[in-house]
């Protein structure tokens, strides 16, 4: 027992530096104000963590993972030193071309730090039927003693990275309390330091999978479950039918929905992550403590962990939750604006704004579950690139929707970052609304 414990804990604290870097990198470039700023930095860092799972899977083809953790560990340690010291050197220079070139300097090492982050998940969803790659005793989920396919051990990862983010925003807050700008992301280096070595020498001297080549970067609260969800879903689906022949769920139609419906709605609701984002990081600065930012984005991410356990027993039918997906989101987005820009006290909006945090990664959540099981549904083969698809979809619209929210929360003023939120619920309504019609 005390074995599983120490394993599912090496499992979470492994990915909290991946999900830490882009909420540490925002803290450190707080004090500048700048929305723009900030979300561009962010941006960068999010590329980088979204391209090291594959940067990591082909290293681990020639190296083996236990060498890629390693080597990969000490290489983001010297990174985020780097980061830190360009980040500290930017806030203390005037305005001019020396900080101009320091700027962009950061934003390259923002972009290095997220390239070598920590690809603990990607060598942990190994084949849970084989007991040669992986956790030597981890071909099973923690706390059971039954193995298991592929389908249930992505649940199980997934719930550790949910995990994981809840744990990476509530480290941003709890810095809140007397910390500089830089200190979480030494936080995150010396957790990197810690954890990364233990889990490699955890690990057998195996190469990437194909299994694990599912793997898809979405740092969204509730999509890892939804897309695991989805996943069990179709698997289940696909051997019940296994003996009735093709299903014709590749056909020309499946693709058209998924580039043309199911694509652009993954984006809209990284728009309103993106929108959310940097509203959070405005109510903190506007509250004098940056770092709280980190409470709105616990509480969705809290409610989207709470919300994907209790679906499965909801009894109101799905073309209702449907139909309320667009209304909440919608209307949600609308009392996130009004509060984040009229409202005097920054106690209360910061209050306001971890609530309607809450209310949005609620229904987000469903409506990402809801995508992820549309998507699959149709389709019989190809699963890989459906959720590679979708999970970049996701991934774009939040780079989209910090980029853009930052320059209209530089240029209009603290709070109207919040107007993405409110832009991107209403394309995800009508869209619903669309999709309901036919």
């Amino acid at each position: 027992m005390i074995h599983s414990t120490g394993t599912s804990i090496l499992r979470i604290t492994s990915r909290v530096p991946t999900l830490l870097l882009p909420l540490a990198l925002a803290l450190a470039l707080a004090p500048t104000g700048s929305g723009f700023t900030i979300a561009t930095a962010v941006a960068a860092a999010l590329v980088g963590t979204a391209l090291a799972p594959s940067a990591a899977q082909l290293a681990a083809d020639r190296a083996g993972s236990r060498n890629v953790l390693l080597g990969g560990a000490v290489l983001h340690v010297l990174l985020l030193v780097l980061l830190v010291s360009a980040a500290e050197h930017f806030l203390s220079q005037q305005l001019g071309s020396s900080a101009v070139v320091t700027y962009w300097t950061m934003v390259g090492f923002a972009l290095l730090a997220g390239l070598t982050t920590p690809a603990a998940a990607v060598f942990l969803r190994q084949p849970a039927t084989s007991g040669q790659h992986g956790i030597s005793e981890d071909s099973k989920v923690p706390g059971t003693h039954t193995e298991t396919g592929p389908a249930q051990v992505a649940m199980a990862e997934a719930q550790a990275d949910e995990v994981a983010l809840l744990s990476a925003a509530v480290i941003i807050s709890l810095h809140g309390f007397g910390a500089g700008p830089s200190a979480a992301l030494i936080t995150s280096a010396v957790l990197t330091a810690v954890v990364l070595p233990i889990l490699a020498l955890s690990l057998a001297p195996t190469r990437s999978t194909e299994a694990a080549r599912l793997r898809v970067p979405a740092p969204v609260p509730g999509a890892e479950t939804a897309q695991a969800e989805a996943l069990q879903t179709w698997t289940d689906r696909r051997s019940r039918v296994s003996d009735a022949g093709p299903t014709g769920g590749s056909s020309g139609d499946s693709r058209h929905g998924l580039y043309r419906l199911y694509a652009p709605v993954m984006l809209c609701f990284g728009l309103i992550l993106g929108g959310l984002w940097i509203t959070a990081l405005d109510a903190g600065l506007a509250l004098g403590r940056p770092a709280f930012f980190g409470l709105p984005l616990a509480g969705a991410t809290l409610a989207a962990i709470v919300w994907l356990r209790l679906r499965r027993g909801s009894r109101l039918p799905l073309q209702r939750r449907r139909r309320l997906l667009g209304t909440v989101l919608v209307s949600a987005g609308v009392v996130l604006l009004l509060a984040a820009v009229f409202l005097p006290s920054p106690g209360w909006g910061m209050g306001l704004t971890t609530f309607i945090a809450a209310v949005l990664g609620w229904w987000q959540s469903e409506g990402l579950a809801q995508l992820y099981g549309e998507a699959l549904r149709t389709r019989s083969q190809a699963t890989a690139r459906t959720l590679t698809v979708l999970g970049f979809a996701l991934l774009i619209g939040l780079l989209i929707g910090l980029t853009v929210a930052g320059v209209v929360s530089h240029e209009w003023g603290r709070g109207w970052g919040a107007a993405l939120v409110v832009l991107g619920a209403i394309a995800v309504a009508v869209q619903v609304r669309t999709s309901l019609r036919h």
